[in-house]
This record gives C-alpha cells, sequence and structure tokens, in this order.
C-alpha cells in the first residue's frame, strides 16, 4: 500500500564538515529562539539556517527567511558545502539513547515516500494539525523546492522483515555518527544496494504508515503537490513533488518512546483559580499538595507526578499547576465518556482527549477555535518549564499529563481519528540535516 522510492539526497560534504554535530538540528518546532541563536553560533552551514532562519524587521518579499534559505542552499552547493549523491539510495538511520534510565535503540530508513490522501487509507495522521505552521513550511517549501526534514513515520512489522534487510545490509555506507544536546547518538548511513532497497520497497507494499511526528510537514508537502500539478497542468508522469521524505520504523518493537506534551493557558478573562478549583470538585477528587519553600516545591512536583503514574487500569488523573503555593491532582470519578454514542471508542479512554473535552472546553469553556488558533494555549515537554512559565505570571495554569501510549496512537490513527493537538512527544527527534531531500 506505501508506495517507497530511493534518492539522491543532497549530503553535507565530510571534506568540508570537520564536526558534523555543529552543523545538524533538532526539528524545526521544537527550536526555541535562544536554541536557534545557539545553533546560528555553532557553525555558519547549521542547518537551522535554511530550516529556522532568523527574522528582521527589515523583512520583506524579496528579502526573508525563505528567500535567505534559498540563496544559503544554493550558496552551499556551489561552495562544495553539500553536494548532491549520484547514486540512488535508502537511508539507514539508528539512534541509541536512555529513556527513564534505560538503554535503548531506534533503527529505521529514510526514503521518499508517494504522497497519498488520508481518505485513501495508506497514510494515517493521529493529530489535528495547526493552520500557522502549515503556511510557514509551506513558503519555505516554495521558495527552496526541498524537503530538509523527514516526516516521522510508523509502520507494524511484527516479524521486523524490513528491520533485518537494513540492519544487516553489507554495503551500507557509513556518513555520519553524531551525539546531539540530549546524549542521544544518531548513526547514518547510505544504502545503495538495488537489490535492498528492492526487498524493502516490496516489505512496505502491504504496509499502513502512522505520522508520528510532521503532520504540518506531511499536509504541506500534499498541498505543495497540489500546487505544482495545477502549475504543470496535472502532468500525469510523476515528480519528485508527488514524494516525500519520510523516516520509517517499526511501532511493534520498543525502540520508540513518547513523552506526554503538558498544556498551558494563559489570556484567560475574568479567570480565578478559586473558582477553578470548585468547577472541577463536580467530576473530580482532588488532592493538595501544599510547598512553602522551593525545596518543599521540588519534592511536591515529583510527588505528583509519581502519583499520576500510580493508577490502575481506566482510571484517569491530571496534574494541575496555578501558582498558588500547592500542587493539584485530579482524579475523573467516572469517565462520562465511555456510555456516550458521540464519543469514539478509542478517545473514551485517552487522557489528552479527556483534558481537553472535559476540563478545557466544557468545564472552562474555551472555543476550540482559540486552541486551534493557540490564541490561549500553548504545549510544554518539559514539566519544570512548565512550573516555571506559569510562575512568571505570563501563564495562568498548567495541566500535566501522563504520555499516550503507542497502541492508542495505532487504534485513533488506524480508525481514522484525530487526537487532540500535541497529543504525543516521540523520543528522540529526528535530526534535520542528515539529508535532505531536492524536489526538482
Amino acid at each position: 500500500m506505501a508506495e517507497i522510492t530511493p534518492f539522491k539526497g543532497i549530503l553535507y560534504s565530510q571534506g568540508k564538515i570537520e564536526n558534523f554535530e555543529s552543523v545538524v538540528a533538532p526539528p524545526y518546532d521544537v527550536i526555541s529562539q535562544s536554541y536557534q541563536e545557539e545553533l546560528y553560533q555553532k557553525s555558519y552551514y547549521n542547518i537551522v539556517r535554511l530550516i529556522l532562519g532568523k527574522t528582521f524587521e527589515s523583512d520583506n518579499d524579496q528579502n526573508n527567511r525563505y528567500t535567505r534559505a534559498y540563496k544559503d542552499l544554493n550558496n552551499w552547493l556551489e561552495e562544495g558545502i553539500l553536494h548532491q549523491n549520484e547514486r540512488e539510495c535508502v537511508y539507514y538511520y539508528s539512534q541509541d539513547y536512555l529513556f527513564n534510565g534505560e538503554k535503548k535503540k531506534r533503527v529505521g530508513f529514510v526514503a521518499r515516500v508517494k504522497l497519498e490522501e488520508y481518505s485513501k487509507g495508506i497514510i494515517f495522521p493521529h493529530e489535528f494539525t495547526l493552520s500557522k505552521p502549515k503556511e510557514d513550511r509551506l513558503k519555505l517549501t516554495r521558495a527552496c523546492r526541498a524537503n530538509f526534514s523527514p516526516v516521522f513515520g510508523l509502520f507494524s512489522d511484527q516479524q521486523n522483515s524490513i528491520g533485518s534487510l537494513i540492519d544487516n545490509e553489507d554495503e551500507r555506507e557509513s556518513l555520519s555518527k553524531v551525539k546531539d544536546s540530549e546524549g542521544v547518538v544518531h548513526t547514518f548511513g547510505s544504502i545503495s544496494n538495488k537489490d535492498t532497497i528492492q526487498q524493502v520497497a516490496y516489505c512496505m507494499k502491504d504496509k499502513k504508515v502512522y505520522i508520528a511526528d510532521g503532520h504540518h510537514r506531511y499536509e504541506t508537502a500534499l498541498a505543495y503537490r497540489d500546487e505544482m500539478r495545477k502549475q504543470s497542468g496535472n502532468s500525469v508522469s510523476e515528480k519528485p513533488y508527488d514524494y516525500v521524505m519520510m523516516y520509517l520504523t517499526n511501532m511493534d518493537l520498543e525502540g520508540t518512546s513518547i513523552f506526554p506534551i503538558h498544556r498551558l493557558l494563559f489570556s484567560l478573562d475574568n479567570f480565578h483559580s478559586e473558582q477553578l478549583l470548585e468547577s472541577l470538585k463536580a467530576n473530580f477528587n482532588i488532592q493538595v499538595f501544599p510547598f512553602e519553600n522551593s525545596e518543599e516545591k521540588n519534592k511536591m512536583r515529583d510527588y505528583l507526578f509519581q502519583q499520576m503514574k500510580l493508577k490502575e487500569k481506566d482510571q484517569f488523573s491530571f496534574g494541575l499547576y496555578l501558582g498558588t503555593g500547592s500542587f493539584y491532582l485530579l482524579k475523573l470519578k467516572a469517565n462520562p465518556f465511555v456510555d456516550d454514542s458521540t464519543t469514539p471508542k478509542e478517545f473514551s479512554k485517552m487522557e489528552a482527549f479527556i483534558l481537553h473535552s472535559l476540563i478545557i472546553e466544557k468545564i472552562m469553556g474555551i472555543k476550540k477555535e482559540s486552541i486551534k488558533n493557540q490564541s490561549c494555549i500553548c504545549y510544554k515537554k518539559n514539566e519544570k518549564e512548565a512550573i516555571e512559565m506559569v510562575d512568571s505570571g505570563k501563564y495562568q495554569i498548567a495541566f500535566f499529563l501522563n504520555p499516550t501510549r503507542m497502541e492508542q496512537v495505532k487504534k485513533a490513527a488506524g480508525a481514522g481519528l484525530r487526537m487532540p493537538q500535541k497529543s504525543t512527544f516521540f523520543y528522540p527527534k529526528l535530526l534535520s540535516g542528515l539529508v535532505i531531500n531536492p524536489l526538482t
């Protein structure tokens, strides 16, 4: 079902780059402004200048982050900093990392995957997307005509036939090995053996692909494909823009981990913390963990997260911080969605859905449109940062969640359902800069 092909990737030249750690970067959507500056300082040739260039007050239609990315891309190719592979390849990509103190390894590959509408039942999203990131990525794709970062896709392969093919490929050429800022070791190489590529493509033909990360990039690729087809008169012959660069890995193995993404609310009119707590009592048992100093605060924070994890089957709990000298544990008394005919069964036991539908939308009365436009909500993986943001006074509420499970992602996506935005943080993140997919 999923159609993959090799491609002649654009790579950093080993003879020109002494330290590959200086030129790679995480995905654009996890790069803060301060980390953007840090990446700029690492190397003039860091990929951040292409995926998330700086903006300036003087920017206009002729000179902006997208036009500068186009110029840098072409200049780096002319200088030999980047070069295009002469052979069509798929690319081996493994990541060694620690998760909660346990050593883990994830193995996958990067290839072009044919773009398909979600309705065809080949590529499955699991989250809703936001309009602003798609507008941004489309402008970048139009300017540079390239995929700089792979979409992260999952497939089911209980026999691990594909993993065995790419992991045991004798002719694999090593291209780079880097350790990122979180200690993850990324090993990247190319596979040009036509027999191996054909076997991998054959094994993928009966697979469905679930998008783990990069929904905005995938939907941007669809929009760009449609634009280019319209410009070219809907040519029947396939073009590079009919495909998108994607990293694919086996979801049946233990190599992929999922962090929760916590919710921060701001710009809430007439908000009163006491009123919120009172309104939550109808649906939740509330435990209070007070503190009087920073040492007690850290202990209570850690205790809160321990208690959130200590739950029996079909129990649901959330953490809450209002910046008022206490943490709160919210335990759902009775799940209102289990017998609700309007709620898909795949969602009725998903904490992100319960948080959004019951607390944020129903109890707090926040509109879906406000959430979609991010006019009152933002997302943080790191709970310590979320707490600091509430303490700063710029944010009024932090809701903490347990992580979504892999089987929940598969069931929801397979049923054609989409979770609330930012329901998952798949780890480790893929690096940008290991390979670029040209669309010309």
